[in-house]
Parts: structure tokens; C-alpha cells; sequence
């Protein structure tokens, strides 16, 4: 069982019982820092603290504890702090623009076939096509939206007491074709037990590794991808193109404000022939005009109700 649903487990064990909520949040504070991996060793501090995040993310729907403040005893403020200091040196130590070639950007495209059963090939392609975090991917659910959009239950830097209805990702790739390779990722993960950022993290970049896409003069990692994303989706797929960068990618990367999107706005370089190596292979000329329209319509795209019908596949998104 992954940690976290053992989490979950233990939480409902202390549901029917006559404790305070104080009780309760210390007694699932302590079970999540005295767990150990199979082998012995000790969770990661990331780990944990995402481990609490999604536990709040499952627990305050269900209205776990009376007061909503309590849900601030499950944190660990010294953890969170480690963690802060250690993705802050990432940070420093990533902040050179990166060059990636059109040609790699395909080889990381090629990754995923229907053949495909690496866990780590699965979610470096779906961290590429979404822009998500880690965690987004890992402990998350979809909804389809319509043909390059999905909702996501969860964007893990919003407050979770937030009730959000916006949580839309654009898709590079077609929406049903993400949430197919999606639900085989959490499928394979779920059997073999994987569920540590961590694993995950280190995972991506050796696939990066032997695809010579991160190399010692070129440092890419996971969260790298989420660069990449958004210079593909303002660059290639020319996302919004009458908007502001600083608006595009507050809206492609689910950023409460704008300020935050500095850190990932030109960090990455794509270089070679700027053209659009994601194709949606699915043949709108055969579609009939209602289907199209209907599409056109999911995607709140406008049009008039006597465009011919080549017209109307031009407003379908790619």
C-alpha cells in the first residue's frame, strides 16, 4: 500500500472515535513521521510534507475535523523549512537558460507508444504535455474538458481550503490521449507500489539522462519540463498570442499571481526549425459539421452559425 493511502487508512481508523480534533491531528502527525520505507529507511522530507498536503486535500472535503484551523497540527514547520532550503539551491543553481533542441523535444514525445510500460518514460511525457508539478501527476484526477483541456482535482500550490472550479490544464496533446496514458501511469504505479517525489524525480532525469537530453553542461530534471511546457505553448503553439507573456503563463501554469511566473518565463531556449513537432493526428475534414461545432462549443470557441465547415475545423485547437 502507497504511503499516503496508509495515511488515509490510519486517519479513518480515528474517525468514530470520541477524541478532540487536537488529539486526532498529533496522532496523525506522529503516524506519518515514525513511518519508514519497506526497507527501513526514512521517508524524505519532501515525502512527508507532500504527503500532509494531499492529506489535508483528502480530509477537508469530508470535514475530518470540526475547525478548520486544526488542519495546521498536521504540519511540520521544520520540514517544510528543509524543503524550502533545498529547492531555493535548486533554483540558484538552475537559473541559466537551457537550450533544447525541436529534435529532443520530439525524442521526449516519442517516449510514450502503446507499448509503453516504463512508470518514469509515462510521466516524463505527461509533466511535458501539461506543465503539471510532480505531485499534480502523481496523486491527482482529471476530468476531460474538452479536446486540449482537462481539470484537475488539485493545484498543489493553491489553498486547500480554496474552493476552486479553475484548476484547467492545456494539453500539448490531445486531451483523451493524456488522460489514457494518465490513468496507465497510476494504474502501473499502484502496482508496484511507487509513490516517493523522490523515486519519481530521480526516475525522470535518468530518462532524460539516456536520452542525452540532461547532460553535466546541460542539467535538466523534472520540474525543468515544466519550463519547457510553457516555452512550447507560447513559442510553437503560440498559446493566446495577443496576451501578455506574464498573463500566458500564469494561465498555463495555474500561478495565483503573475509575480510567480518570472522564474519559468525564458528559462528555456528551443532551438533548430521552430515548428510543431505534437500533431493532432485525428482527421476533422471527416467529422460532420454538428461534431465539429459541438468540440468548438466544449472549448468555448466562438463561431457563426454559417461558417463552412473548413472555417470551423480552423478554430479547433491544436
Amino acid at each position: 500500500m502507497a504511503f499516503l493511502d496508509e495515511v488515509k487508512v490510519f486517519a479513518e481508523t480515528l474517525r468514530p472515535k470520541k477524541l478532540s480534533d487536537k488529539v486526532k491531528a498529533n496522532r496523525i502527525r506522529q503516524f506519518i513521521l515514525d513511518k519508514k520505507m519497506p526497507d527501513g529507511k526514512p521517508y524524505s522530507n519532501a515525502t512527508i510534507t507532500s504527503s500532509i498536503s494531499n492529506l489535508k486535500k483528502y480530509l477537508i472535503p469530508t470535514n475530518y475535523f470540526t475547525d478548520k484551523k486544526t488542519y495546521d497540527e498536521l504540519n511540520v514547520p521544520e520540514l517544510y523549512n528543509e524543503v524550502f532550503k533545498q529547492r531555493q539551491k535548486e533554483r540558484d543553481e538552475n537559473t541559466t537558460i537551457k537550450d533544447i533542441s525541436i529534435d529532443e523535444i520530439k525524442t521526449l514525445i516519442n517516449l510514450v507508444d502503446n507499448t509503453t510500460d516504463d512508470p518514469y518514460k509515462l510521466l516524463t511525457w505527461l509533466l511535458l504535455t501539461t506543465g503539471l508539478r510532480l505531485n499534480e501527476v502523481i496523486n491527482n484526477k482529471v476530468q476531460y474538458i474538452c479536446i486540449n483541456k482537462i481539470k484537475v482535482d488539485f493545484i498543489s500550490k493553491k489553498n486547500p481550503y480554496e474552493k476552486t472550479n479553475d484548476n484547467i490544464v492545456y494539453t500539448l496533446v490531445p486531451a483523451t490521449k493524456w488522460i489514457e496514458v494518465f490513468n496507465k501511469f497510476q494504474s502501473i504505479i499502484k502496482q508496484k507500489n511507487l509513490d516517493s517525489p523522490h523515486t519519481f524525480s530521480k526516475g525522470v532525469k535518468r530518462i532524460l539522462q539516456r536520452n542525452n537530453i540532461s547532460t553535466k553542461d546541460k542539467s535538466i530534471s523534472a520540474h525543468s519540463l515544466r519550463k519547457l511546457y510553457l516555452t512550447y505553448q507560447v513559442h510553437i503553439k503560440k498559446f493566446e498570442a495577443d496576451k501578455l507573456p506574464s498573463i500566458k503563463a500564469k494561465k498555463l501554469l495555474n500561478h495565483s499571481t503573475e509575480n510567480s511566473t518570472t522564474y519559468y518565463s525564458g528559462a528555456i531556449n528551443i532551438t533548430g526549425e521552430l515548428k510543431d513537432v505534437i500533431r493532432n493526428d485525428k482527421d476533422y475534414s471527416k467529422m460532420k459539421i454538428t461534431d465539429i461545432k459541438k468540440i468548438l462549443k466544449d472549448c468555448n470557441i466562438s463561431f457563426h452559425s454559417k461558417m463552412k465547415k473548413n472555417d470551423l475545423i480552423a478554430l479547433i485547437p491544436v
